[in-house]
């Protein structure tokens, strides 16, 4: 419950599109790749040279070097490809790194619990039994 007011309260004073943390990597991901060369192949297809060549599929939101189809943030071949093309990075992000997603995860309430006097048990009188088995259920005919 407080955990949920808090995160709640933390989200409201954010005013990006991303959650900070993704808007950090997503910025490191633009500066280094910015000076990376491009190739186009198709459309939606380019070739970004870096130490090694990646493939990335702009339609399908994948890159070679695998960084983007694991974070689900654009990796800096990625954002090197969105750049030279002149699209919108924010729309290759996934909307649940978004501020939006992470208001909308904590939004509901937690109610707390009133609390009620509970008739004391001492432990003595706590025993739980284990259930009965069909041996114990035979044996008890048995008895009776």
């Amino acid at each position: 419950m407080e955990r949920m007011h808090e995160r709640r309260l933390l989200g409201q004073k954010w005013s990006g599109y991303l959650c900070p943390e993704a808007e950090m990597v997503l910025s490191d991901n633009i500066q280094h790749g910015s000076c990376l060369a491009i190739k186009h192949s198709t459309e939606d297809i380019v070739e970004v040279e870096s130490n090694k060549t990646c493939r990335v599929d702009l339609k399908n939101r994948t890159c070679s070097c695998m960084s983007w189809d694991i974070t689900r943030i654009p990796c800096k071949h990625a954002c090197a490809a969105i750049t030279w093309m002149g699209r919108e990075i924010y729309q290759y992000c996934d909307w649940y790194m978004t501020v939006d997603a992470f208001r909308a995860s904590y939004a509901p309430i937690i109610y707390p619990i009133p609390d009620y006097e509970k008739r004391f048990v001492p432990p003595e009188e706590r025993v739980l039994n284990p259930p009965l088995t069909k041996k114990d259920v035979a044996d008890h005919a048995l008895d009776e």
